[in-house]
Parts: C-alpha cells; structure tokens; sequence
C-alpha cells in the first residue's frame, strides 16, 4: 500500500523555495514606488520636465505600470508544488528585469541630455542604490542579479563616460560597478540554491534579509 502521507505531500514545494517566494514579493511590492519617486526627483532636478516634457511624463507613466504590475502578482495557492513556484518566480523576473533595463535606459538619457550636476548626482545615487539592492539576490538566484545590476546600472556607467562627466565621478561609477562584480564573483558555485538556504537556516537570519527591499 502507499503511503498516503508520502504522496500528498512528494509535490509539495520545498521550504527553501516557499520562502523565497515570500521575500521576493516583498520586495517586488515594496521597491517599485522608489523608481517612480526617483525619477520625478531627477528629472526636476534636471529640469527635463520643461524641456522634454512629454518623453518625461511617458517614463514616469512606464514606472508606475510597472509598480502596478509588481502589487498585482501574489503568493501562489498553499501546496502548491514545485513548478508552480518556480513560474511564479520566473514571472517575478520578468518584471524585475524589465524594470531593471527600463531604469538603466531612462537614467542613461537623462544623463546624455542634461549638463546639470545635481540631477547627474541624483540618477547616479539611485544606480546605486538600485543596483546595491539587486546584488543583495545574489546568494538566491547569482546569474539574474547579475543581469539586473548590468541592465540597471551599465547604463548609467556608460553615459557617464559618453557625456564627459568629470573623471572623479567616472572613477568612483567604475570602482563600485567592480565591486558588485567582485561581490557575486566571490558567492560558492552553488550559492543559487544551497548556501542561501543554509544562511537562512535561523529565523533571524531570514528576517534580517528582509531588510532589503528597493529592487
């Protein structure tokens, strides 16, 4: 006889994946309003809004799609098995990445078409910043955050170089995009999966990643 135990749960997800399910949706839902409110910022800052004011407001528009679409994913249903939350999260990459190259387009325009210091300041903190949080997915899934740091932040690195900003500025873009590099280069081979889950071995652990949350 089979046990009956065995085969309700043998399809069931694994923790492991459940949980990062559940921290990639928070900060899917909790990330998305900063690109928008950032953008407004730069694009005052730059006075791009007077100058190009309908490409302006139809990248704000593009962001706050996107924010939508970040709060209309949801958990999949309890039990679900397997493949089930690993096309929720590939659906959740997607979107981040989408975001991620819309990003790194709209902050390498504005950084071609404006001579103003504090705007180039403001799209180059956000980069950062944006880029920062897509590394800290490193340890859970290394080959997408890598490409979500590239789409978001090589842009802005490459527009820097383009428009002649100044050399200091150039510099400390290049250093901190190597050291995001360095920083995934040195996760174990199998950080994708298993050191992740032994870094959240304790509930603390997992709680403190959570921390996270601008991507």
């Amino acid at each position: 006889m089979p046990c009956r135990e065995c085969s309700a749960t043998q399809g069931k997800a694994p923790p492991r994946l459940l949980q990062e399910l559940g921290e990639t949706l928070q900060r899917l839902r909790l990330g998305g309003p900063f690109y928008v409110l950032l953008w407004l910022l730069a694009g005052t800052a730059s006075g791009l809004w007077q100058r190009a004011p309908w490409p302006f407001v139809l990248v704000a528009l593009v962001f706050l799609v996107l924010v939508v679409m970040r709060f209309r994913i949801h958990g999949t249903p309890a039990g679900s098995d397997e493949n089930a939350v690993q096309r929720r999260l590939d659906h959740i990459w997607v979107l981040l990445l989408t975001n991620a190259g819309a990003w790194g387009a709209a902050s390498a325009w504005l950084l071609m078409v404006t001579p103003n210091e504090s705007a180039r300041t403001v799209a180059a903190i956000s980069s950062y910043a944006f880029a920062t949080a897509f590394a800290h997915n490193f340890p859970m899934r290394l080959s997408r955050a890598y490409a979500a740091v590239a789409l978001t932040y090589l842009p802005t690195l490459g527009a820097f170089i383009a428009n002649g900003s100044r050399v200091e500025l150039v510099a400390v873009s290049f250093l901190y995009c190597t050291s995001r590099w360095h920083y995934g280069a040195a996760m174990p081979s199998t950080a994708n999966a298993s050191t992740w889950k032994t870094s959240c071995a304790s509930s603390a652990t997992c709680s403190n990643s959570k921390a996270v949350a601008m991507d």
